[in-house]
């Protein structure tokens, strides 16, 4: 007697070999008194489904018969294969859930989804021309780094690197977007490519036999994205490469489908999923600490790819088509809103490389004309000083005062270690500086204004503005 879904199955795959070449119908199953003919009929349609039966009616009672297809004979010689299918559904499973009033109604579709997926073969169609990308990119790391002189076999250099695909901020400062993605198929040793490549041939199997080769492949994109993003957003001076954000992203993906169709799933396959599921995330945690391993990449990954996997569902079964669509505009719009907080970053670092550039040009623009016009005037007894040039010095002093001030207010540290090129104690001796140096002018103007000596204690005031002056305005 069937008492769970595996022995049901299996004993209707057998009642269809042993009746071929004629058809076997549900009304005259010996399972009749076990389930009901409602229940045998439907179990007969997913069979056929997942492409164990053929479904043929009756020419004179127009009944709905089945038909073994070789897939199933095949199955039922190979004790290992159907030993595999059986655990697949779980040796717990009751019949009990079966039965119409306790199946779920909200989304038959999606039910019959599940269903289908587990009883369909694996088919590997992305993960291995992944691989293959990743290999090739490798191989070619190893080219171009022989192309160097002393450089022994095997020793990876970073302009091979760099020529790749190798991500790092300055070359996103540079316009060089493309690296984001193409850095996903970069690697740094033969150990890193191997350890990640082992990782896509499990991960890469199952997830693509869950979510197929479209999606899968979407995942894993939109994953190793995120990943380059986060990295770059928390950890910008350090380069980046390796398909670990993607594959945390796959990892996250195949425990977004467990827990949303985990209704429809037999209760052992997904407890058992989701266990080596959070071992595996646990793993990658610990590995994640390491100093050399960008931990920002892995989260940002798995961030990235539970939210495409949740949107890829939610388009696919969401309740109403308004759902469906808004699931897939955020799709589309994923890759987006993960850009858009680096672009910030680099605008900001461009703007600020900018501001840098302009304190150091109004740096040497006051010194040149303090040393050219002011010194010259400051040094002579007020009664001796040529009116014109007065007249020229008073006229520019608020002007360079004005620009020293500027300075002195874009080097005024709002948050500590914020931006990319100066530190926060930098942008202290900065701003101190500058604002000294205003300082200074305001009160050469008021000597030149007043007709007054230009005294010790006022050079003094100078020379301390000299002191103050940080090293990274050069000399």
């Amino acid at each position: 007697m069937a008492e769970s879904l595996p022995d049901l199955i299996e004993q209707i795959l057998r009642e269809c070999a042993a009746t071929t070449p004629n058809l076997w119908f549900p009304s005259r199953s010996a399972l009749s008194h076990v389930v009901t003919l409602q229940q045998l009929q439907r179990l007969g349609e997913q069979l056929g489904e997942a492409g164990f039966l053929t479904t043929v009616r009756d020419p004179h009672t127009h009944e709905k018969g089945f038909q073994p297809t070789p897939s199933a004979l095949r199955l039922l010689e190979d004790p290992q294969a159907l030993a595999r299918l059986r655990q697949d559904l779980g040796e717990a499973t009751p019949v009990l859930p079966l039965q119409e009033e306790e199946l779920p109604s909200d989304s038959p579709e999606q039910q019959r989804m599940v269903h289908k997926t587990l009883r369909a073969p694996v088919r590997s169609r992305v993960w291995p021309v992944l691989l293959g990308i990743n290999l090739v990119v490798f191989a070619l790391e190893m080219y171009l780094s022989a192309q160097g002189q002393g450089v022994t076999f095997g020793e990876l250099t970073p302009g091979a690197l760099n020529r790749v695909g190798l991500l790092s901020f300055p070359a996103l400062i540079r316009g060089e977007q493309w690296r984001l993605l193409a850095c996903c198929f970069v690697h740094l040793s033969l150990i890193h490519i191997a350890m990640n490549m082992y990782a896509l041939y499990i991960l890469g199997r199952d997830m693509e036999w869950l979510w197929g080769p479209v999606r899968f492949l979407i995942i894993y994109l939109l994953a190793g994205l995120g990943g380059s993003v986060a990295a770059m957003l928390l950890h910008p001076d350090h380069p980046v490469a390796g398909a670990s954000g993607a594959l945390c992203g796959l990892m996250a993906g195949e425990a977004v489908w467990l827990i949303l169709n985990r209704r429809y799933l037999p209760k052992q396959l997904a407890s058992r999923q989701l266990r080596n599921i959070a071992i595996n995330a646990f793993l990658i945690a610990m590995i994640s600490i390491i100093p050399i391993v960008s931990g920002a990449g892995h989260l940002g990954g798995a961030v990235v790819g539970a939210v495409a996997a949740c949107l890829l569902h939610y388009q696919r079964f969401a309740p109403s088509l308004f759902l469906r669509g808004s699931a897939a505009l955020l799709l589309l719009a994923l890759p987006v809103l993960c850009w858009l907080p680096l672009q910030a970053r680099v605008h900001a670092h461009i703007q600020e490389k900018t501001n840098v550039l302009n304190c150091i040009v109004i740096d040497a623009k006051s010194r040149e004309y303090y040393n050219t016009v002011l010194e010259p005037l400051l040094n002579q007894h007020p009664t001796r000083r040529d009116n014109e040039q007065v007249k020229v010095a008073l006229e520019e002093l608020p002007q360079q005062i004005a620009r020293l001030s500027e300075a002195a207010q874009f080097l005024e540290p709002e948050e500590p270690n914020a931006n990319p090129l100066l530190d926060h104690q930098q942008r202290i001796e900065g701003a101190r500086y500058f604002e000294t140096r205003a300082e200074q002018f305001k009160r050469i103007e008021a000597v030149l204004k007043n007709e007054q000596t230009w005294d010790t204690k006022q050079e003094d005031l100078f020379k301390l503005s000299e002191k103050l002056r940080p090293r990274w305005l050069g000399r």
